[in-house]
This record gives structure tokens, C-alpha cells and sequence, in this order.
């Protein structure tokens, strides 16, 4: 002991001061550190489990956003089948158009044909009709005295069908 004398220590002073640290360190730690250290495990926790629902809601973002992804391009599908089939209808539609423009193209065409056939036949027999007179004009002013009306008659008749059996000379006679 003659040390800690030297020194200036008393060791029961000492020993008192150094029981009284335990104890207070011992107490400081079960009041205080024990505590603390409750706090920040729980903020540990808590800071891990946000951590973890930060990382469950970015995967569920994730498949959010591949879903919208998805659901984007079965849209695009869809409204490209949409316009195809409007297109197709489309064209349907114009050549169910057309196709009628054409049948009455055909209708007005076989209408004006009729018409000009049937004038056509007004006209050859107009002509047959100016021939016969023509001819019975003729027929009076060069054979007056040698033809009665029976001779007439009959060399019209015969004009008649020679120029139904002629082509030639039938169309000669149209031109």
C-alpha cells in the first residue's frame, strides 16, 4: 500500500468510486443502454421491413406495368383487327358499288341498244316503205300504158322479197 500512499490514492476511496461506477454503469445500462439498444433494434426492424415493403410494392409495380404493357399491346391488337376488317368491309362495300354501277351500266346499255334497234327497224321499214314507193313512182312513169296494177303488185312483191333475200343489196340500200 505504500504505493497508492505515495501516489496520493486511497484505496478505499478508490474501491468505493470504482463499485460506485459499476453499479451506475450496471444500472446505466439496464435503465438506459438496454433501452437504446430496444429503439434501434426496433428501428433496425423497421427500417428492414420498409425496406422489404418497399421491395414487395416495386415487384408489384413491376407486374403493374407488365400488365399495362400487356393489356397496351392486346389493345393495339384489337384495334388493328378492328381497321382490317374495316378495310375489308370497306372494300366490300365498294365493290358491292361497283358491281351495282355496273349492272345498271348493263341495264341503260341493253335499254338503248332496244331503242336503237327498234328504231333501226323503223327505219328499214321506212326505207322498204320509200323503196316500194319509189319504185311504183318509177314503175307509173315509164311503164304507164303497159302495166296494170296486178303486174304492179306483183313486181313489188318480188322486189320485195329479192330484197329480203339479198343482203347485199339491202345493205347497199341502208347506207
Amino acid at each position: 500500500m505504500d504505493l497508492f500512499d505515495l501516489l496520493g490514492i486511497n484505496l478505499k476511496v478508490t474501491l468505493v468510486i470504482i463499485a460506485a461506477f459499476t453499479v451506475f454503469a450496471v444500472v446505466l445500462y439496464h435503465l438506459l443502454f438496454k433501452k437504446i439498444g430496444k429503439v434501434l433494434d426496433d428501428r433496425q426492424n423497421l427500417i428492414t421491413s420498409k425496406f422489404a415493403e418497399i421491395e414487395e410494392k416495386g415487384i408489384h409495380v413491376e407486374n403493374l406495368v407488365k400488365q399495362y404493357e400487356q393489356k397496351i399491346r392486346e389493345i393495339e391488337k384489337e384495334a388493328l383487327e378492328k381497321m382490317q376488317v374495316a378495310v375489308k368491309e370497306g372494300i366490300s362495300k365498294k365493290e358491292q358499288i361497283l358491281e351495282q354501277a355496273r349492272k345498271e351500266a348493263e341495264q341503260e346499255l341493253a335499254k338503248v341498244r332496244a331503242i336503237i334497234g327498234i328504231e333501226r327497224d323503223k327505219l328499214k321499214q321506212e326505207l322498204k316503205t320509200d323503196m316500194s314507193n319509189l319504185l311504183i313512182t318509177a314503175i307509173n312513169k315509164i311503164l304507164p300504158d303497159i302495166m296494170d296494177e296486178q303486174i304492179q303488185k306483183r313486181i313489188l312483191i318480188k322486189f320485195e322479197n329479192e330484197l329480203k333475200s339479198n343482203k347485199e343489196l339491202k345493205e347497199s340500200l341502208l347506207r
